[in-house]
């Protein structure tokens, strides 16, 4: 299987997983998405290894994420996603590094399993004074990722 077809059962699996109880959704092909991905599974079976391994990498992303809140609370898992942000998106810049990207606070709040942008608003805002970061044009421009990192490295004490 080519990494274009791959691609194309990415973006189907996210389809898929939608709930099926809108009829807007169901108009827009899910369960045509379904027939065709389970058809393609049954036609090429290194395709389930595939799915497994999607599946198995977003659990684990989920899981991860939830790990930093419960470890950092709400503030730590911010700047563990402004870091994550930076390995992914970030460029350098005679500052910082600016985050390419441009990201809201409900984008932020939804990332991190935070119920309101509110509460995003008032971290970002602390890390502005605290000159982490800066904000420019709905992107953020990191200042001391070091700070952001120790979010990130905290370990369980065994």
């Amino acid at each position: 299987i080519n990494g274009k077809r791959c691609i194309l059962i990415d973006d189907m699996i996210d389809t898929a997983g939608i709930r099926e109880t809108d009829d807007i959704i169901e108009s827009m092909g899910v369960e045509k998405s379904k027939e065709l991905i389970n058809q393609l599974l049954n036609e090429h079976s290194e395709l389930v290894e595939y799915v497994n391994t999607y599946y198995r990498k977003k659990l684990s992303e989920t899981i991860s994420r939830q790990e930093l809140m419960t470890m950092n609370g709400k503030n730590g898992a911010v700047c563990a996603f402004i870091y994550y942000l930076v390995t992914i998106f970030g460029k350098e810049a005679r500052d910082g590094i600016l985050i390419d990207l441009k990201i809201t606070n409900d984008d932020i709040a939804g990332f991190c399993g935070i119920s309101t942008r509110h509460s995003v608003n008032r971290i970002l805002r602390g890390l502005r004074e605290e000159h982490v970061i800066r904000t420019l044009y709905n992107k953020i421009m990191v200042l001391d990722v070091e700070y952001l990192k120790q979010f990130v490295d905290v370990k369980m004490d065994a």
